[in-house]
């Protein structure tokens, strides 16, 4: 189907405000979960789960074949688009590490086993995240065969990930506690996967969501301004326990689905730049930390002697550093291993197509058809 540039336009904006918390918290102190900050720290990955779900909806699900092929294919995609960025943001975190690094970790993380049995245990900053697309990828296949099986099948997954998401929120994580406390629990991939089966639910119903232009719009000035306004104070971990959990989750998944049912993109200058912010997001959500911390430990001291100041320069050099980095990441990495990916389906495709050629102009034809059937590889 047709790419939704608006949807790169929100996972662009999403990635540069988690840079933009991450870079006031570290320059001027953490933000309460009263503050917008704060909530955007928290659910700047959320909009991320549930644009993963929407996305892998609209592109595979006419696609879908239950067979061997089909999974390799898709996985063998998911793995040149995720991992070489992961590995490098894992090495050049380990610099920073000062004394022994656990081995067993490190296997962990440089096989993406970490997310099924360690999730909270990474070494780049965010890349518990990663680790949950990673199991989300795992339960994308399964999430097709269900909704093919079964006529309300989405209905079922949302129904099922719902009641987790309310375990979770409700009965496991503390209240009374604090977020680095309960992280073991916030990054359990079974507290998020609501969110994406959230996403892959708006790519099933949108369709049959006959919204107007100015509907959706409607939709996401409600989102945005129920984000902002609804009354939670304290400690960041009253963002993702008990109703405001609900709350903030309903306000994303509405500015979501808004910007998926809305018919329009901006022209020019304006739409190639917010549309090349959505293609570096991932390496400017696993690269600022590491160019915050690198800027802050090169320049920290020269700017403090130079200017009598360090931190608004950091932050502004860092940031610049933070979107030149990525886009040379996304060029020069992301890009090519993707093209690498889809060559493989290419020339796989090509096989096959051969093949069939071949077995109408042979005699024995229909058993070569059979073992092409087989195996297309």
């Amino acid at each position: 189907m047709k790419r939704l540039d608006i949807l790169d336009y929100v996972r662009g904006f999403a990635a540069l405000a988690i840079l933009l918390y991450h870079f006031c918290s570290w320059t001027f102190g953490q933000y309460d979960a009263s503050t917008l900050l704060g909530r955007v720290g928290i659910y700047g990955v959320s909009i991320f789960y549930l644009l993963s779900g929407l996305t892998f909806y609209l592109v595979y699900q006419s696609k879908f074949r239950p067979k061997m092929s089909w999974g390799k294919s898709f996985f063998l995609k998911r793995f040149l688009r995720i991992f070489p960025l992961l590995w490098i943001a894992t090495f050049m975190h380990l610099l920073f590490i000062h004394g022994p690094i656990d081995v067993d970790q490190l296997i962990m993380n440089a096989t993406g086993l970490f997310a099924f049995f360690s999730w909270d245990h990474y070494f780049a900053t965010g890349a518990w995240s990663i680790g949950n697309e990673l199991v989300f990828y795992a339960l994308l296949p399964l999430m097709f065969i269900v909704t093919r099986k079964f006529k309300s099948g989405v209905a079922i997954l949302l129904l099922f990930s719902a009641l987790l998401y309310g375990w979770f929120a409700f009965f496991l994580i503390d209240g009374s506690s604090s977020l680095s406390e309960e992280w073991y629990l916030y990054t359990n991939p079974l507290n998020q996967v609501f969110l994406f089966v959230g996403g892959f639910a708006i790519g099933h119903y949108r369709k049959r969501l006959s919204f107007g232009t100015r509907f959706s719009f409607l939709l996401i000035l409600f989102g945005a301004a129920l984000f902002m306004l609804f009354p939670v104070t304290g400690e960041r971990l009253q963002l993702i326990c008990g109703v405001p959990r609900i709350v903030f989750t309903l306000a994303c998944g509405m500015v979501v689905l808004g910007f998926s049912t809305m018919n329009w993109q901006l022209k020019g200058t304006a739409h190639n730049s917010f549309r090349w912010l959505g293609h570096i997001s991932y390496s400017l959500y696993l690269l600022h930390p590491i160019v915050f911390e690198s800027t802050n430990l090169w320049f920290g001291d020269l700017f403090q002697d130079l200017f009598g100041t360090s931190a608004g320069l950091t932050f502004i050099l860092a940031f610049m550093l933070s979107i030149g980095l990525s886009s040379f990441s996304y060029q020069f990495i992301e890009k090519p291993m993707v093209e690498i990916g889809r060559m493989k389906w290419r020339k796989r495709k090509k096989v096959v197509v051969e093949r069939k050629r071949y077995t109408l102009n042979n005699p024995f034809g229909s058993l070569l058809k059979r073992i092409a059937a087989f195996r297309l590889w």
